[in-house]
């Protein structure tokens, strides 16, 4: 596995590289993410999320930890050892209780199965709000108290929050699964494009944006079939031919 060099983002690691000393055993908070790279990284995590829908993946531990920064200050989704694939057939369901329970989308307390993609996209939502906001937008001491928070609670922002972020995750965390946007209207956010000025294209993909160990393979592969698992490996391999296709015509 490569060696990233800032380490998850948010973390000590992470932070020391910035030139920031945070006493960690005095509970000193890290400082919030600038919004301008929070843009970047986010148009990097939506690349990256976009790429696995394109592969019919669904990460299902989006948090923190599992993104990771690496020393050209590129973000990188990491750990797919609960993910899942899914065939056509399946219409992306997923056991809804998989995952770290403070990033599961309310519909995940209420039913046993969830759709894959909302449920992502409202982790993303959690991971950014906490990377931006400095906590989480739902705080609990217990799984009830969770439970009840995110179904029921109102998220609030900071004063100084720039307007566009605040709602970008707000489309993230709509309650209602149904009403959550989507990963393509998300990309066409006025904060990811700048309100137009930067679309997000897919020719800023890269194809290293992935740590997938075969380890990880294998778990995700085992909730499919052999049919759907070769299809998805014939996607991926397309979709690595063009990336390098396009890095190609660029030098």
């Amino acid at each position: 596995m490569e060696h990233v060099k800032k380490g998850s983002i948010n973390s000590k690691q992470y932070w020391k590289s910035e030139g920031v000393n945070i006493d960690w055993d005095e509970g000193e908070k890290p400082p919030k993410i600038t919004c301008e790279k929070i843009r970047k990284y986010l148009r990097h995590f939506l690349l990256g999320l976009d790429y696995c829908i394109n592969t019919q993946i669904v990460h299902r531990d989006i948090k923190p930890d599992n993104l990771l920064i690496d020393e050209f200050d590129n973000l990188k989704i990491a750990d797919f050892g609960v993910a899942q694939m899914y065939d056509s057939s399946s219409a992306d369901l997923i056991q809804g209780d998989v995952g770290t329970k403070a990033f599961l989308p309310p519909e995940a307390f209420k039913t046993s199965q969830v759709k894959g993609k909302p449920a992502d996209i409202w982790a993303a939502g959690i991971t950014f709000f906490m990377l931006t906001q400095g906590g989480h937008p739902f705080p609990a001491k217990n799984v009830q108290q969770l439970k009840e928070a995110v179904s029921y609670n109102e998220i609030n922002f900071s004063k100084d929050t720039d307007p566009d972020l605040a709602d970008f995750l707000s489309c993230c965390l709509k309650k209602d699964a149904r009403q959550r946007h989507t990963l393509e209207q998300l990309m066409d956010h006025p904060f990811i494009t700048m309100n137009g000025e930067e679309p997000l294209i897919e020719q800023e993909f890269s194809d290293e944006n992935f740590f997938i160990s075969e380890n990880e393979i294998s778990k995700a592969l085992s909730k499919v079939t052999i049919r759907a698992t070769v299809r998805v490996f014939a996607k991926l391999k397309q979709k690595l031919n063009q990336s390098r296709q396009r890095i190609k015509k660029q030098q």
